[in-house]
């Protein structure tokens, strides 16, 4: 099984990052402890600008913002599963949904 790097859940330490962040490690599940909070104080604003943070909270996988928002369980449950779970997944993903664009950045970064 394909190991999961660090997801980083960047927020103000408001209720809304509180929530994705939990959203997050809930879709995590046993692997809940990679899932980790980022506050957007703690990170310098070249490398904020960096990563294109725009709004909050943002949901960052290796250096890439895979969404912005709240998480819906189901959101939350298809970045993990999507992004980490292999080809045939992330072929059918490709293209469709509300984060279409996302999802085929996050795998062609992990995938190719």
């Amino acid at each position: 099984m394909i190991e999961l790097p660090e997801i980083a859940v960047v927020t103000d330490s408001g209720e809304l990052g509180q929530q994705a962040l939990a959203a997050m490690r809930a879709a995590a599940g046993a692997r809940a402890r990679m899932v980790v909070e980022r506050k957007l104080s703690d990170i310098p604003k070249d490398r904020a600008t960096a990563l294109g943070l725009r709004a909050l909270p943002a949901i960052v996988f290796n250096d890439m913002v895979a969404m912005a928002g709240v998480p819906t369980a189901e959101e939350a449950a298809g970045l993990i599963k999507r992004g980490f779970q292999g080809g045939d997944e992330c072929q059918m993903a490709r293209g469709k949904g509300r984060h279409a664009d996302h999802m085929d950045i996050l795998c062609n970064r992990f995938l190719g």
